[in-house]
């Protein structure tokens, strides 16, 4: 288990992209914008990717809406770059848990949680 944890953060080398959280004027989560803005990264190779709450505005996101967000992210990165995603910045032990299993499930390489 140590040396696939080890040939996986290997695979991180250079900058790793911040994915902010997109809105539609209504305020509803744009997951099409976010989807298109994770292709075009993917698609001119950068390396690693992530959801996270320091530099969007995922702290204002609804737990369905962050569980959206990775999703999007995972889907729109198809295996191109390694996917890092978070879990709400609040929540218990268990919570983040679930969060980790859904990052597990929507192919994250790697999940953040927040306590």
């Amino acid at each position: 288990m140590r040396s696939q944890r080890n040939a996986s953060l290997r695979r991180i080398e250079g900058p790793i992209y911040p994915i902010l959280s997109a809105f539609k004027e209504d305020g509803a989560l744009d997951c099409d914008a976010v989807a298109k803005y994770v292709d075009m990264l993917a698609s001119v190779g950068v390396p690693a990717v992530m959801t996270t709450v320091g530099t969007s505005r995922f702290n204002l996101l609804t737990d369905d809406e962050i569980r959206k967000m990775n999703e999007t992210v995972a889907r729109a990165a198809k295996g191109r770059c390694f996917v890092i995603l978070a879990g709400p910045q609040q929540g218990s032990t268990k919570l983040n848990a679930a969060f980790a299993r859904h990052a597990e499930d929507v192919g994250a390489d790697a999940f953040i949680g927040f306590y």
